[in-house]
């Protein structure tokens, strides 16, 4: 079995030892479902990036937007080098596809409905990527105000043209 220990030790008014009070717990579920949720968040990543397809989210009270590692394989993009925004997102669609992005996204907010839309990546290197995109808000309790929408992209370029092969 594995163990958690915590233990503390109680010194008498003059620093000689006097006590010790130890606490053992058995952790050993704990580990091995902490090792089985790793492994499949493994097995996700890989089939996100097999499917060249990612997840992101945008927290509209905290205005965070998260990507999985995916997106940013799909966008070419360092996260470290990244200052992930929806501003710096728009900067990456291609420019005549970004009005278009925008107002699905701002429409699906409105709408209350999901949206799907396909559209152009642009790379630094003036590459153009084809992706396929999904959102859906969630609301607060009040039923009105969006809290955060969420969705995947999926890089589709070969696909489009028909040789049966996501990019």
């Amino acid at each position: 079995i594995l163990v958690s220990f915590n233990g503390k030790v109680a010194h008498d008014d003059q620093g000689r030892f006097k006590q010790t009070h130890c606490i053992f717990t058995d952790i050993t579920e704990r580990r091995r479902a902490e090792v089985v949720l790793q492994e499949s968040e493994e097995r996700l990543k890989e089939a996100q990036a097999i499917a060249r397809i990612g997840r992101w989210e945008l927290n509209f009270i905290t205005n965070a937007l998260h990507w999985s590692e995916s997106i940013y394989d799909l966008f070419e993009i360092n996260h470290s080098e990244f200052g992930i925004s929806y501003e710096a997102f728009l900067g990456a669609i291609h420019p005549s596809d970004r009005d278009r992005v925008n107002q699905a996204f701002t429409q699906s907010l409105a709408d209350r409905k999901p949206y799907e839309i396909s559209h152009r990546l642009l790379m630094p290197d003036g590459r153009v990527k084809n992706v396929i995109s999904q959102g859906r808000g969630q609301y607060g309790s009040d039923g009105e105000s969006p809290r955060f929408m969420s969705g995947c992209k999926q890089g589709v370029s070969k696909h489009r043209r028909g040789e049966g092969e996501c990019t």
